[in-house]
Formats: structure tokens, C-alpha cells, sequence
């Protein structure tokens, strides 16, 4: 079976689509065009329940079938195979058993992690970009271990995931080639960060152009143009194909996050009040102690 020797696995909303697009264009990195497959916790998402609200967008873009995911490395020769698949922190269990089965433990992971408050606001904005959440962020909060209990999707885990030490210790002793980056040190420097992903991957440094974030939550001004960027359609389908013949894959996807940024409201961050703000530090507070423990080093939003 074909299988990636390469694995972004941080939580969502901590830049991962940023490092995906710097080392996408490298001649040596190849990722498939389904960017986050999901097959590494496929018995995850086999059992989610139908119920939760993005259950059918989200088998849109999963590819939990052995043959089919190793489709998506045939004939394919370049040094570095990559999955960027975020929930594999998450469930890094799961993730780290199919790991280990399909790719080996000489699979290089990659983690890139984000101040958790930060993150969380992120996550439940983008959420609720996409149409799916309908609470505020208070009130999703204290719904989260319900909707979990029930087999809702990991994009409902808005404060679980923000907790990181555990999982990363569990890949750190089942694998050898783990690095651990974080994303606010990723924006402040990403040609040095970027040069110490490319020793890690043992490839050469390549540029990486016009510095930027990609995949910035935000409310869109108007649904259905999002909709019709973000959600699989057959007008985007046959737009993109006909896009291709005229600029690459990288232009494309450049052109979308613009528009879809032209589309959202200024000044749509989400306010968290000082309370709510309070309780999530002291949630995160072992967790973080633990994180810096595990890496020898403070974290970059405690420094």
C-alpha cells in the first residue's frame, strides 16, 4: 500500500493550511489534493453520528477506504509524501496505531500548536462561518461534552482541543522524527521556521514568497458566496477545472482565499468576556506546564 512518510499532525486552527502552503509548491514535498483525508483515524470518523450538523460536508472531503488513500500516492516520486490531517492530535490514539501500521515509525511527524484561547476563538469563528454552530461561544462551550458524548465531529471539540501535552507525548515515544512548532513563531519568523522544517525533512530551503496567513476565520458578508467557495458544488468543480488550465494549483487556491476574504466582515473577531477568559487559563494551565516540560523550552504566548 502507498502511504505518506509525512504527517502535519497539529490541532486545527493553529496554521497548518500556512505550512501546508509553504511547502506545497516544494519540489520535494508532494501533499494529495484532498488536504486533510482523515484516513490515519478512519474508525473515528466511520463512527461519528449522522446527527452532528456537518456530518455529510465532512465525508466530502475523507478518504477512509485503505485502496482509495493509497491512491492518493500512486506514481508519485518525490522524497517527502505528506498528509496534513489536523484531528489527528485529537484522536492521537487511533491515529498513532494506523500510523505506525500504514507508514511506519520512521514516519516524520510535524506539529504545529497555537496559544490555546486564541485557537479556540478561531475554531468556533470558522465554525460558525461555515453555518454549522448556532450558539454563542459561551454556550458552545458548555455544550461540547454533550455534543461529544453523542459522536458529534471534532469541530465541535472547541476547548478540548486546545489541550496538547498528552498526545504529543504519546507520539514523541512511538516515533523518532517528531518536531513540534508553534504558530505565532511561525508568523513572526517564518523563513527561520520554515528553514528548521526543511533540516527536519532533510530537503533543501526554498522560497516562500509573500509571507501571509491562509484560512483566516471570519463572518462572511454574503452566504451563498461563501458557500459556493467553501462547500463542494458542481459550478466551483467545473470553475476550478477550466482555472487550472490558465494558473496552478497554489494560484487557485491564493485566488479563493481572497475573494473569500473580500467576503468577510470587518471586524468580526470573537469577544470573550474576562471570566470565561479566566476559566479557560486555568483549564489549560496544567496542560501547558506539562507541554513545556515535555519540550524543554517555554511556550512562546508565556514567554
Amino acid at each position: 500500500m502507498n502511504a505518506p512518510n509525512f504527517i502535519i499532525a497539529g490541532a486545527p486552527k493553529c496554521g497548518s493550511t500556512t505550512l501546508f502552503r509553504y511547502l506545497n509548491p516544494h519540489p520535494d514535498v508532494f501533499f494529495p489534493r484532498i488536504k486533510e483525508p482523515g484516513f490515519m483515524i478512519k474508525e473515528y470518523y466511520q463512527g461519528l453520528s449522522q446527527d452532528s450538523p456537518n456530518y455529510q460536508r465532512q465525508l466530502e472531503y475523507l478518504v477512509l477506504n485503505a485502496e482509495s488513500y493509497s491512491t492518493l500516492y500512486d506514481d508519485i516520486n518525490c522524497k517527502i509524501l505528506g498528509d496534513s490531517s489536523i484531528s489527528y492530535l485529537f484522536q492521537y490514539e487511533k491515529a498513532i496505531a494506523n500510523i505506525l501500521r500504514y507508514s511506519g515509525s520512521d514516519t516524520k511527524i510535524l506539529f504545529i500548536l497555537r496559544e490555546p484561547i486564541g485557537r479556540l476563538k478561531s475554531q468556533y469563528q470558522y465554525i460558525a462561518e461555515l453555518g454549522f454552530e448556532k450558539l454563542d461561544i459561551k454556550d458552545a462551550l458548555e455544550a461540547e461534552a454533550n455534543r461529544l458524548s453523542k459522536n458529534w465531529s471534532s469541530i465541535y471539540a472547541y476547548q478540548k482541543q486546545g489541550l496538547y501535552a498528552e498526545g504529543i507525548k504519546a507520539f514523541k515515544k512511538a516515533f523518532v522524527n517528531v518536531h513540534v512548532m508553534f504558530f505565532e513563531e511561525l508568523i513572526a519568523e517564518p523563513d527561520v521556521q520554515m528553514n528548521k522544517v526543511y533540516h527536519f525533512l532533510d530537503i533543501p530551503s526554498n522560497d516562500l514568497g509573500e509571507g501571509s496567513t491562509f484560512n483566516k476565520s471570519g463572518i462572511p458578508r454574503n452566504r451563498a458566496i461563501h458557500n459556493f467557495l467553501m462547500t463542494k458544488n458542481p459550478v466551483r468543480t467545473a470553475f476550478a477545472k477550466v482555472m487550472r488550465s490558465f494558473i496552478s494549483e497554489e494560484h487557485l487556491l491564493l485566488f479563493r482565499d481572497k475573494l473569500r476574504g473580500m467576503n468577510q466582515k470587518r471586524n468580526s473577531g470573537i469577544e470573550i468576556s474576562n471570566d470565561l477568559k479566566q476559566t479557560l487559563k486555568d483549564f489549560y494551565k496544567e496542560d501547558q506546564k506539562e507541554l513545556e516540560r515535555l519540550l524543554g523550552r517555554t511556550l512562546p504566548w508565556t514567554a
